[in-house]
C-alpha cells in the first residue's frame, strides 16, 4: 500500500532532481563523450493506474526539452551551409573510385599505414583512403562516394509500387504495436529513439509470411539488388544484418541533435552502413534526414563533443545536405557520420524503411544500452548478406511455385 505522505515526498525529491539536472545540463548539451543515438531515448511517460511517481522519467523531459532547445540553435548554424543531398553522377563515381584506389596502394607501400586516420592527431581533410573498401566489388561506385563523402544517394532503389505497399503494412504494424503499448502489452516491436514525440522506431520481421517486407528485400538485396554493390565493397558479403526497422515521424516530432549514430573509431575504416528508403516522397517540411558530409573524422567528433563554442564554429563552417528523397530513392551512409532527423511540420507521415549492416572484421558496436534496432529472434541467427540473399531467393522460388 502507498501512504499519502510516501507520495508527496516522491513528488518533492523528483522535483528536486529535475530542477539540479536541469541546472547542470543547460551549460553542458551537447554532454561531452556522449554518442546521441536513434536508440537512446525512446518511452514517452504512459498514465499510470498506480501512484507511483517515475522520476527518471521527469528527468527524460528535462533532458529532451535541454536536446530540443539545442536542436534548434544548430538548425540555425546549419542554415548558411545546407544544400539537397544529390545523386552522384557515374563520371565522379569514378573518380571518387580511382583515387581512392590510388590512396590505398600509397597506403600498402607505406610503413607508416597511410590512409585517412592514420594519424592519432586527426585534422579536419585528412586524406580519403580506406582499408575496407573493396572497388573490385564497387560495380556502380556508391561504395567510393560513402567511403569519401559518409553518404551517398541511390535513386530508384526499390519499386514505387513496392515502396507504397511496405508503407502500409509499416502503418497497420505501428498502429497496433501502439495499441499494445497503450494496453500494457509489451509488443517487443519498438526499439528506443531520441525526442519520442510522434517518433517511432518500428522494428520489422524477415519471415516468408511478411510479404512486403521481404518484397523489399529481394528488390534491395537479390539477386539484381540495387544495393548489392554498396554493401559488398564496403562492410563485404559476410557483412551481418545488424537492424532491420522502419523509422516513422508524425506532424510534431521534434528536430534531433547533430550526433553520429557510434562514437567515432578510424577514418579508414567503416564498421557499419545503414540503408535509409524513403516510403513515400520526402520533402523539406516532413523532416527530412540532415547528413554532414565527410564527418566521420576524429577532428569533427572531437568538436561536436568539445566545449560550445568550438562545435557552434564547427557546425557553422560544415556544409550539410538535406535527404528530399522520392518514393523508392535512399541514402546509404556511415553511422559515424554527424547527421540528425529535423522536424516533421508537415501534416504528413514519413516513413522509412531501414536496415544496417555490420562490417565483422571490426568490433561489434552494441551494447546493452544500444543493442541496434533489430528483432531478437533476427539477432539471435546472425545473418549475414549471404544468408540473407539466399533465404530471399528461397522465398522467391517458393512464391513462383505458388502462383
Amino acid at each position: 500500500m502507498i501512504f499519502v505522505k510516501d507520495v508527496i515526498f516522491c513528488v518533492f525529491a523528483a522535483f528536486v532532481s529535475v530542477a539540479l539536472f536541469s541546472s547542470v545540463a543547460s551549460s553542458f548539451l551537447p554532454i561531452p563523450g556522449l554518442s546521441i543515438t536513434r536508440a537512446t531515448s525512446y518511452q514517452s511517460i504512459i498514465a499510470r493506474k498506480s501512484f507511483d511517481v517515475d522520476v527518471s522519467g521527469l528527468l527524460d523531459i528535462e533532458q529532451s526539452k535541454g536536446i530540443a532547445s539545442r536542436a534548434l540553435e544548430e538548425e540555425e548554424l546549419l542554415r548558411d551551409n545546407q544544400d539537397i543531398l544529390e545523386f552522384i553522377d557515374e563520371r565522379e563515381r569514378n573518380k571518387a573510385k580511382k583515387a581512392i584506389k590510388k590512396m590505398q596502394n600509397k597506403s600498402r607501400g607505406s610503413s607508416g599505414g597511410g590512409g585517412f586516420g592514420s594519424s592519432s592527431k586527426a585534422k579536419k581533410g585528412d586524406g580519403i583512403g580506406s582499408s575496407s573498401y573493396n572497388p573490385k566489388f564497387d560495380k556502380d561506385g556508391f561504395g567510393a562516394i560513402l567511403i569519401r563523402d559518409g553518404v551517398a544517394r541511390v535513386n530508384n532503389a526499390m519499386k514505387e509500387s513496392t515502396a507504397s505497399e511496405l508503407k502500409q503494412y509499416v502503418d497497420n504494424l505501428l498502429q497496433s504495436a501502439i495499441q499494445d503499448e497503450e494496453a500494457g502489452l509489451s509488443s517487443g516491436n519498438f526499439a528506443r529513439v531520441l525526442l519520442p514525440k510522434s517518433r517511432w522506431d518500428l522494428l520489422l520481421p524477415f519471415d516468408s509470411s511478411s510479404y512486403a517486407v521481404m518484397a523489399a528485400m529481394e528488390e534491395l538485396l537479390g539477386e539484381n539488388g540495387s544495393l548489392n554493390s554498396i554493401l559488398d565493397s564496403t562492410v563485404g558479403k559476410d557483412g551481418r544484418l545488424y537492424e532491420l526497422a522502419a523509422l516513422v515521424s508524425d506532424k510534431g516530432s521534434e528536430r534531433q541533435v547533430i550526433h553520429p549514430d557510434i562514437p567515432f573509431e578510424s577514418e579508414d575504416s567503416v564498421t557499419l552502413v545503414t540503408c535509409f528508403v524513403a516510403l513515400q516522397d520526402i520533402d523539406d517540411t516532413m523532416g527530412p534526414t540532415v547528413y554532414l558530409p565527410g564527418t566521420n573524422s576524429a577532428y569533427h567528433h572531437e568538436k561536436l563533443n568539445g566545449n560550445r563554442s568550438d562545435a557552434d564554429e564547427m557546425l557553422r563552417n560544415t556544409q550539410n545536405k538535406i535527404a528530399t528523397l522520392n518514393i523508392g530513392d535512399c541514402s546509404v551512409y556511415n553511422p559515424a557520420s554527424l547527421h540528425c532527423g529535423s522536424a516533421n511540420k508537415s501534416d504528413r507521415r514519413r516513413a522509412i524503411f531501414y536496415m544496417t549492416f555490420w562490417n565483422p572484421n571490426k568490433q561489434y558496436p552494441g551494447t546493452s544500452n544500444n543493442p541496434g534496432s533489430l528483432r531478437t529472434d533476427i539477432r539471435e541467427k546472425s545473418l549475414s548478406l549471404k544468408s540473407l540473399r539466399k533465404e530471399i531467393a528461397d522465398w522467391k522460388k517458393m512464391n513462383k511455385e505458388q502462383e
